[in-house]
């Protein structure tokens, strides 16, 4: 289909630097606590 009026784009605005980061401390965190 194509549109001329529509753009469709990924969503990537939850892969921050930052996001990753605190989601690699809190698993890190949970591994250590065995859940």
């Amino acid at each position: 289909h194509q549109m001329e009026n529509v753009v469709l784009s990924p969503h990537v605005a939850g892969w921050t630097h930052e996001s990753k980061k605190l989601l690699a401390e809190i698993l890190l965190q949970k591994i250590k606590k065995g859940e």
